[in-house]
């Protein structure tokens, strides 16, 4: 096998590697984009749901579940320990 040595002036391979590096560096960041805006859609659906409303009867009924089933203010088994001293 016979060995051959390329020589190459360093502009043609900084182009070379700029050819390498620069389309897979536009496909990360079209796709981080894209990431982003699905994070965002998915932070603002979450808002969304949180803004729902329940009646007084509704809140009457978890009231009165939770009193029957024993359990605390969260719903929770009497004597959960909670992180940093609440669950919300």
């Amino acid at each position: 096998m016979i060995w051959i040595e390329y020589k190459i002036s360093s502009a043609i391979a900084f182009l070379i590697i700029l050819g390498i590096i620069l389309p897979s560096a536009w496909g990360v960041w079209r796709n981080w984009n894209k990431t982003i805006s699905d994070i965002d859609k998915i932070v603002l659906a979450s808002e969304e749901q949180s803004q729902i409303k329940i009646t007084d009867s509704e809140k009457q009924k978890i009231d009165l579940w939770i009193k029957q089933n024993n359990l605390n203010q969260y719903g929770d088994l009497p004597g959960t320990i909670y992180a940093d001293g609440s669950p919300i």
